[in-house]
């Protein structure tokens, strides 16, 4: 095709039911190197109907792939079997290379995602509906009892693994806003200004708890083996840095 004179053009245009283009491409001297090398601007100015360029594309489209294929047939067959297999681990690298970069894409528009959910959950959270019993002893803004506490505790754990979609792990940001959010609709739970720091570690207790007996899920394992406390390393350390980060994020307010 690319050594077409504009009257092979022509026949091939014909033979191939576009007969009413004839005229356009012999008037712009179309040869088959210049059909080959139109492009999607170049084909909706020689032609007018869109049924007719879609097909004048896929045309050239398929007669491009098949010219790619035959070519690499070719150099396979002309080349010692040494070769042929350098040119088969390229073309597969090569593969691999753009599968990996559409895979790599996808889990960064999927993370992307991910953070713009749970950032818009955390600007906007709302506390769950709690029972009814829980909600008499809030509207009488009596201080719960340790069972009642219990229960409050239960209800913002599960809610909270709710708009996390099952994950058992909220960050720090998290854990503050939801406490905060509690403390604001309930004032009077915030026990002379302590509350704050008990309910967040009440809170994350709850989860440590929920967590403690799963063996099957990936991710509770995963944490387990990159957190988890090695024999004889002391917890005073981990727990000075949890409590710092509750004060830091108790006076950020956030």
């Amino acid at each position: 095709m690319e050594s077409w004179s504009v009257e092979q053009v022509c026949n091939w245009l014909k033979q191939r039911n576009l007969g009413e283009l004839v005229p356009k491409f012999r008037e712009e001297e179309v040869s088959g190197a210049a059909l080959l090398a139109l492009n999607d601007r170049m084909v909706q100015q020689l032609v007018k109907k869109i049924g007719h360029q879609a097909v004048l594309m896929d045309l050239i489209k398929k007669y491009q792939q098949q010219k790619s294929g035959a070519t690499d047939r070719q150099m396979l067959n002309s080349s010692s079997p040494v070769e042929q297999k350098k040119y088969l681990c390229l073309a597969k690298n090569e593969k691999g290379l753009i599968d990996h970069r559409v895979l790599k894409q996808k889990k960064n528009l999927k993370s992307f995602f991910a953070r713009h959910k749970v950032l818009q959950w955390t600007s906007s959270y709302a506390l769950p509906d709690f029972p009814y019993d829980v909600k008499c002893i809030l509207a009488e803004k009596k201080c719960p009892d340790h069972s009642m506490r219990i229960r409050i505790i239960e209800f913002l754990q599960a809610d909270m693994t709710k708009y996390l979609e099952g994950s058992l792990y909220p960050n720090s940001q998290q854990y503050n806003i939801v406490v905060n959010t509690l403390l604001q609709a309930y004032p009077f739970l915030d026990e002379d200004g302590n509350g704050f720091l008990l309910w967040k570690r009440a809170l994350k207790d709850r989860f440590k708890y929920i967590r403690r007996p799963i063996e099957d899920d990936e991710q509770v394992l995963r944490n387990k083996c990159k957190f988890g406390h090695r024999r004889g390393q002391s917890r005073k350390s981990s727990f000075a840095e949890n409590k710092l980060d509750d004060v830091q994020g108790m006076q950020r307010g956030i």
